[in-house]
């Protein structure tokens, strides 16, 4: 039987979607080990993982990158591994992870910012609704009025602004060399500087565990944190970026699930409300993002048939 590339591209999306929505709980039950060595052995596992998909690709920008490059990837690497996802594994230890997913979900609002001031994109009516929406969703998780907010809720907020500056910065590396080599080399660089990093500030990065939680790091470093990130381009080159975008949607939802079933989180009316406003506010951003996307294509095409005539 053969499986045509756009339904392998769905099952790949599909398969990133679960995994992805399973971190925040399995890191949960890493006990024994410290937030930021996890998050440097997780890494560490993860571009292992990645390197054989990517070797072709690496072979090519080895040999067209300057030392400049690879200097603004390292960089680029150091804001993505041993910063933002530094500050969100600490977030995860000590927020619920309902909560931790669904205030990184706003990596969505800090790159449509970012891309705007430095890219120039224009901010289009469906983003602004989509930022407001997500802000307003902010306010009912966290209860201001009602709780007394927690400085920890600065961390996942913060990563996501991170994460999303990375993001539209190393966009322009993406589409010249490849999203996986360059992804590779990121986490490679990244990598490298958490653990030397770590290792001056006195935090271990090689440690003993106990077997069931060493499996938890491996399905983290070989899947959550390398495979999954092969499946999720592959699936969004058999489908469509826009496509792609969906597996950020499905996250919170799958590990909000995952924390209530395994971890028994319980869910405010507060946090159900706020969240149902950010994921109508995602809906919204990709449906309209799919629709300009097919209504550009439309016109790139019309012209080529007229041509042709």
């Amino acid at each position: 039987m053969i499986i045509s590339k756009r339904v392998q591209g769905f099952l790949c999306l599909g398969v990133t979607s679960l995994i992805f929505g399973t971190f925040e709980t399995v890191s949960k039950t890493i006990t024994t080990i410290g937030p930021e060595t996890t998050n440097f052995l997780r890494f560490f596992i993860g571009v292992l993982a990645i390197i054989p998909f990517a070797l072709r690709d690496l072979r090519t920008v080895f040999r067209v990158f300057t030392w400049k490059d690879h200097l603004k990837i390292g960089l680029l690497g150091t804001l993505f591994i041993t910063i933002s996802m530094g500050l969100y594994q600490v977030s995860l230890s000590k927020l619920p992870a309902s909560t931790t997913v669904f205030l990184y979900t706003f990596n969505s609002v800090f790159i449509a910012i970012f891309a705007h001031f430095i890219t120039k994109e224009r901010l289009k009516a469906h983003v602004v609704v989509f930022i407001t929406l997500s802000l307003v969703g902010l306010g009912f998780i966290l209860e201001p009025g009602v709780n007394t907010i927690s400085i920890y809720v600065t961390l996942p907020l913060l990563a996501s602004c991170l994460f999303g500056l990375y993001n539209v910065l190393v966009q322009g590396y993406m589409k010249k060399h490849g999203r996986i080599a360059i992804l590779t080399l990121a986490i490679f660089y990244g990598t490298i500087v958490n653990g030397i990093t770590l290792t001056l500030r006195g935090v271990p990065i090689f440690v003993q565990t106990e077997p069931l939680e060493l499996l938890a790091l491996l399905y983290l470093g070989v899947f959550a944190s390398g495979i999954t990130y092969v499946t999720y381009y592959i699936g969004m080159k058999y489908t469509s970026i826009n496509m792609g975008s969906i597996v950020f949607f499905m996250k919170p939802i799958l590990s909000t699930l995952m924390a209530v079933i395994v971890l028994h989180e319980t869910l405010s009316v507060g946090f159900l409300i706020g969240g149902a406003f950010i994921l109508l506010g995602s809906f919204i951003l990709i449906y309209y993002s799919n629709r300009m996307h097919h209504e550009e294509l439309k016109q790139v095409v019309m012209p080529e048939k007229g041509s042709g005539r």
